[in-house]
């Protein structure tokens, strides 16, 4: 089952490739879907959209490599935040 509850804080995002995904802090926007992130991802790439994917902490915790991979950097960072 899908968790649509999303955080208010961060959010799962993608570039134009859409192949990696990322993790970005949510602006004044809030979460972006369509387009028109305000944001930079954690690792300072330029993202463009949200993912539908509800974002928690024990997500990126437990990410599965497909069928996206998510940004070690992203990861990296996140993890970082939150010590």
């Amino acid at each position: 089952m899908i968790n649509h509850e999303h955080s208010t804080t961060h959010a799962f995002c993608e570039t134009i490739a859409a192949s990696i995904t990322h993790i970005r802090i949510l602006g004044p926007k809030g979460r972006m879907p369509g387009g028109g992130a305000d944001t930079t991802a954690l690792c300072g790439a330029l993202v463009l959209w949200d993912t539908g994917l509800a974002f928690s902490s024990e997500r990126v915790a437990t990410w599965r490599p497909w069928p996206y991979r998510l940004c070690s950097q992203c990861k990296t960072e996140f993890t970082r935040e939150q010590t």
